[in-house]
């Protein structure tokens, strides 16, 4: 459901959520989850539900090193900016 900005929304929040756990920052990062905030982040730009979300799942995520690097790679720092 990439097209719905409320299923977007929602699985941004998740991924936000579970990346509070260290161990999960790993998991989501390395299960392509860096890859589909930034894409839900650049397909609902004028969605601001998605937009909160989406940078609030790049924040927890960058709280682990490599990741920083993987969510620039993504494009990352262009969605939030």
């Amino acid at each position: 459901h990439e097209g719905h900005e409320g299923v977007q929304q929602h699985g941004c929040r998740a991924l936000a959520n579970l990346a509070v756990n260290a161990e999960n920052k790993v998991k989501v990062a390395e299960s392509g989850g860096i890859e589909v905030v930034v894409g839900a982040m650049r397909r609902h730009e004028g969605h601001a539900g998605v937009q909160q979300q989406g940078c609030s799942a790049l924040k927890n995520l960058v709280a682990n090193d490599d990741n920083q690097i993987k969510v620039a790679q993504a494009g990352g720092i262009e969605v939030v900016v």
